[in-house]
């Protein structure tokens, strides 16, 4: 009986510390990946667009809990050219609907991408290039998935 009480009172004290030792490895392993994909470099192709304007002349973008999205396209309009209408750029991040707002200003075939970025500015994804068909026509840049 004592050495059945002495087994179980080790496994006891024994099972505990693994649970503490289990936690603080799956502590480890979780900061480790928050640094990873602090650290991952995103590949952006599209490095030479510029931020796209909305219809009152300033830059399109949306904030959402942890990110920002912007729009950038392959054209470029001037500071005094306000517009009446949008295109309208939508799609969802993390399954959250986002709208952006692009000056109608914009030609008709111009080319649009959102990027998401780090509420400190760092660029965590690049959606896919689409193109801009007429102001009547929404652009569904589908759901950008951060991991």
């Amino acid at each position: 009986m004592k050495i059945l009480s002495l087994s179980l009172l080790l496994f006891l004290i024994v099972g505990c510390g693994s649970n503490s030792n289990v936690k603080e490895n799956i502590d480890k392993k979780e900061e480790l990946h928050k640094e990873t994909i602090q650290n991952m470099s995103i590949k952006d192709n599209y490095a030479n667009f510029i931020v796209a304007k909305n219809n009152i002349v300033r830059e399109s973008k949306y904030s959402s809990g942890d990110y920002i999205l912007k729009a950038y396209t392959d054209q470029t309009i001037g500071s005094d050219n306000p517009s009446q209408n949008v295109y309208q750029v939508y799609g969802k991040i993390n399954s959250e609907n986002f709208v952006l707002n692009l000056n109608a200003n914009y030609p008709t075939g111009t080319k649009v991408v959102v990027k998401v970025f780090s509420k400190d500015g760092k660029l965590l994804k690049v959606g896919d290039i689409k193109k801009l068909a007429g102001v009547d026509q929404p652009v569904n840049m589908g759901n950008l998935i951060l991991k």
